[in-house]
């Protein structure tokens, strides 16, 4: 699915609520975008992109909240089948591994909410505006490459949000703590 248009104004807000907090996050570690993308391995434009907007990439946004230490935490939230937890994950594993659990995770609960709601392919395509097919690939998607406004498009379409939060990691990558839950309601 190419970048949507929000099905909910709050949605937008959320996004720039977690770039906002993985910049505060980045300040109070005092890394510059090139001391960030070093870390990363990556050009600093890439940290820059990611700053403004552009993209909202899960598999970006979790390897910059990764190198400041942090987990972006995502599930579908207000909708039948749940409750929708994020899967605990081997803290041993390479990051990029855990960030691909995370999302194909991240895939198999979307599908689960839009069973769980009765509604078809089909009919979710429909009132997303796009072709099935597509709608196919993106639920059977394995290499976990998604955008953030996607999912909770596609979460808004079932009458729910996606839930996003940011866990705080330990230097070993274990989960310290709850860092802040950037959705308009509480995880349930």
């Amino acid at each position: 699915m190419r970048a949507p248009t929000d099905l909910h104004p709050d949605d937008l807000a959320y996004r720039i609520g977690l770039r906002d907090l993985l910049i505060a996050r980045r300040v109070e570690l005092d890394y510059s975008q090139t001391q960030l993308a070093d870390v990363m391995g990556v050009p600093q434009s890439t940290v820059a992109r990611f700053e403004v907007g552009q993209p909202w990439r899960v598999e970006r946004t979790q390897d910059i909240a990764y190198a400041l230490r942090l987990r972006v935490v995502m599930y579908p939230h207000n909708l039948p089948g749940g409750p929708y937890e994020v899967a605990d994950v081997d803290p041993r594993m390479p990051a990029q591994q855990q960030h691909l659990v995370d999302r194909q995770n991240l895939v198999r609960a979307l599908v689960d909410a839009r069973e769980a709601c009765h509604v078809t392919q089909t009919a979710l395509a429909a009132s997303l505006g796009i072709h099935v097919n597509v709608l196919g690939r993106f639920e059977t998607n394995t290499t976990g490459r998604l955008m953030l406004a996607n999912c909770q498009r596609y979460l808004r379409a079932l009458g729910g949000e996606l839930w996003i939060g940011a866990d705080a990691l330990d230097p070993d990558g274990s989960v310290l703590s709850p860092l802040l839950a950037l959705t308009g309601s509480t995880a349930a």
